[in-house]
């Protein structure tokens, strides 16, 4: 994914860059949108690891002319250029850094236009002092987690990069937990095909999800009120039935806006492996339901 995102970055100011059709503003924050979220309100410590989901966007208030661009550094935490403050347990101080992942590597700028208003990506945190490793495998510290993150933006001036203003995002927040504290299900979704302009259109319809075979207990025992989509999004309804194709005994019926389920979805690679959705939810004896599939993405043709 962090390769995708360099070569698009430089393939993206390389194409803008040499024209001499555009005009690159100073950019400043209030022109901006950034929307950061973890993939997961409850990441397992042994199984997975941790993302952060980010896009940024012009906003469309503001009346740019067509050729206006502006770039600014990437988001991703590896180029050093966002500063990722991660907190746990109400501490104070910052996590560290991980000294053999201390270094930033790479300068490049992403670049926004009318023709090209937005840009997203995923960030992992393996550079931060969040996890061990045990005989090859990351372990995860448990725990509740805070990010601050102050993205600066900048612009390329005359070879030189310069910034001008920063925006700023906090409070976002996951907690690690033990994998003895979750169980799974079988998760469908209805229709399994979500298309990708449904972040242009707004669409009032509905996908709907199902959850069922429980690894123990049933769906009775999930807290309506504490379910997540992504780990950000609460159903429009929940409903219990007798029955459902696919499932044993009874299942729970979740209905999300097309409209708000696209817009957690990465979009940045149209030709990479499925999207895996995820939903979870507390359960009454304390633990985390983590239910997991994939969902595919249709883009336009081009």
């Amino acid at each position: 994914m962090k390769k995708l995102i360099t070569l698009l970055g430089f393939l993206i100011l390389s194409i803008l860059t040499f024209s001499n059709e555009m005009n690159f503003p100073v950019p400043r924050k209030e022109f901006f949108s950034i929307k950061v979220h973890p993939t997961k309100k409850y990441f397992i410590s042994n199984h997975e690891d941790v993302f952060l989901t980010w896009r940024i966007s012009l906003i469309e208030s503001y009346n740019f002319e067509y050729n206006d661009c502006f770039n600014m550094f990437p988001i991703d935490s590896s180029y050093r250029y966002s500063k990722y403050d991660i907190f746990k347990n109400g501490n104070n101080s910052p996590i560290e850094f991980k000294e053999q992942n201390g270094g930033s590597k790479y300068k490049i700028f992403i670049v926004l236009n009318k023709m090209n208003k937005s840009f997203e990506g995923i960030s992992d945190l393996l550079e931060y002092n969040i996890y061990e490793e045990v005989n090859g495998k990351r372990i995860y510290y448990e725990g509740d987690y805070i990010v601050n993150i102050e993205h600066p933006l900048g612009k390329n001036v005359n070879g030189y990069h310069e910034m001008f203003d920063k925006i700023i995002v906090e409070n976002i927040r996951f907690k690690i937990i033990n994998s003895n504290e979750c169980l799974s299900s079988k998760l469908i979704f209805e229709p399994h095909k979500w298309n990708s302009q449904w972040r242009e259109s707004d669409p009032e319809g509905y996908v709907n999800c199902y959850i069922g075979n429980l690894e123990s207990g049933t769906v009775e025992d999930i807290i309506q009120d504490e379910i997540w989509f992504n780990g950000n999004l609460k159903p429009e309804s929940v409903e219990i039935k007798n029955h459902h194709a696919g499932f044993e005994g009874k299942v729970m019926h979740l209905k999300f806006k097309m409209k708000d389920v696209i817009k957690l979805i990465n979009l940045s690679d149209p030709y990479g492996i499925p999207n895996n959705v995820n939903v979870q939810a507390k359960l009454q004896n304390g633990k985390i339901l983590n239910a997991e599939t994939n969902v595919e993405i249709i883009y336009p043709e081009k």
